[in-house]
């Protein structure tokens, strides 16, 4: 498994977040959730830089593929 994958899985974790529970999760917390997600994708050049977010990411510096 890749280290965006476990990083993401992190996130899901720390914001409670799981697929059986997901039609009753709170939308600020799918946004927050949904806001690390496009800007790890970003920061990885998979999705365009339309912010100026540039090449951060979270996880930077763990080693893996970021």
């Amino acid at each position: 498994m890749s280290e965006t994958l476990r990083y993401f899985a992190e996130q899901a974790r720390t914001l409670q977040l799981d697929l059986s529970q997901l039609q009753n999760a709170h939308p600020e917390t799918l946004r927050t959730f949904a806001a690390q997600v496009l800007q790890e994708l970003t920061a990885l050049g998979l999705l365009e830089d339309t912010h100026g977010i540039g090449c951060y990411t979270e996880y930077s510096g763990r080693g893996g593929d970021a």
